[in-house]
């Protein structure tokens, strides 16, 4: 059997070969080389705290059932552009789990690989892990419409790296969560996609969802076709700081509006940078809200454009809208072709908050109709 995976950084064609290798449930580790390819797991298997396990370039690895690679020691997944490591199902109408790290060592490496129709396609808790040149892939079914598959989930206190990677049809992307106020989750994602499929169903779909004490950065990354595109809520007492560089969010033109879409979310204390970043076709760009009567959110954006379509009805529409114990910066940004360019409320706090608007503009197109549209209401 035959089957081929068009991906943006892979061209792949899996042979299911006459020889083989079989895995059953249990722990691994050592080598697995090219000449013991593909590997057929059968049941979940484990690499334990203190045990390594290398793949190397051109080696498939194939579940049969759906079941999960749990890693607890240290995993090296050493593909080439030319000869990724394949991790995958051994039927293409199946899934699988994904790969899950629980404190895994530091020194785990995924590098040139391909992994797909994993229902979370990596999970890593306290696990710092170098990701660089991998897809994630969940192929679009019209019988999926689970949204609790994730492409990336990443938890508690977390120094990742993730480059040049590729996540694909999930109805989540990224997860980025921690609880302790103690430790904040600082992942660094660069040059990555994060892609909803087309043919699927966007309702509830969040590229990126971030939740409790976070400080994220994504440098250079595309968010697409999802209805939310970023979302990042944190309830506690310590402050959010996720950085969003030169990043590009985006929702299709052609994708039917509910009047609920929409590119950033932000609730709670969370005072975020956004810096030289486009924003794009979404109902309301930008939508920050925080209740606290205590903690006053700050956050900043500049260089920032946010469109939304000329050709769409605006009804409703708004660019940035910010509601409650929120003080933002806003700097050298762009506003165009909304209903309303900026909305503020204090929502009746006891509070007083602080708008910074600096060398910005709100643009309306010359041809709509002017009567019930504004550009700044407070």
């Amino acid at each position: 059997m035959k089957k081929i995976i068009t991906m943006g950084i892979f061209f792949v064609i899996i042979n299911m070969l006459a020889s083989e290798t079989v895995i059953p449930s249990g722990s691994v580790d050592g080598i697995w080389n090219l000449s013991g390819s593909p590997y057929i797991i059968e049941g979940d298997i484990y690499l334990n705290a203190g045990d390594q396990l290398t793949i190397e370039a051109g080696v498939q690895v194939l579940w049969t059932e759906f079941d999960k690679f749990e890693v607890s020691g240290q995993l090296n997944i050493q593909g080439s552009l030319s000869e990724p490591v394949i991790l995958t199902t051994y039927d293409a109408d199946d899934f699988w789990k994904g790969i899950e790290f629980y404190q895994a060592d530091q020194n785990s490496i995924i590098e040139n690989a391909l992994i797909s129709n994993a229902g979370n396609g990596l999970y890593l808790d306290q696990s710092d892990i170098t990701i660089i040149n991998t897809v994630i892939f969940y192929e679009y079914d019209a019988s999926r419409l689970n949204t609790s598959d994730t492409g990336l989930t990443i938890t508690q206190g977390n120094n990742s790296y993730l480059e040049n990677c590729d996540i694909t049809g999930y109805a989540k992307g990224i997860v980025i969560v921690n609880d302790d106020l103690n430790t904040s989750s600082t992942p660094i994602i660069v040059n990555t996609r994060v892609r909803n499929s087309a043919e699927s169903d966007r309702a509830k779909s969040t590229g990126i969802k971030l939740e409790g004490v976070t400080a994220p950065t994504f440098d250079n990354c595309l968010i697409e076709g999802y209805q939310t595109g970023l979302d990042i809520a944190n309830r506690t007492s310590s402050e959010s700081t996720p950085v969003i560089i030169n990043t590009r969010v985006r929702n299709s033109p052609e994708t039917e509006r509910n009047g609920k879409s929409t590119g950033i979310l932000s609730d709670g204390y969370v005072s975020f940078d956004l810096i030289d970043c486009e924003l794009e076709h979404f109902d309301t760009g930008l939508n920050l809200k925080n209740n606290s009567l205590v903690y006053n959110s700050t956050p900043t954006l500049h260089g920032t454009r946010v469109r939304y379509s000329p050709e769409s009805d605006r009804k409703n529409t708004v660019g940035l809208n910010i509601q409650g114990n929120i003080s933002p910066s806003i700097t050298s940004c762009n506003i165009i072709d909304y209903d309303k360019g900026i909305t503020q409320k204090n929502n009746d706090l006891p509070v007083v908050v602080i708008t910074i608007l600096t060398d910005t503009q709100i643009i309306l197109a010359g041809e709509v109709d002017r009567a019930v549209t504004k550009g700044i209401e407070f």
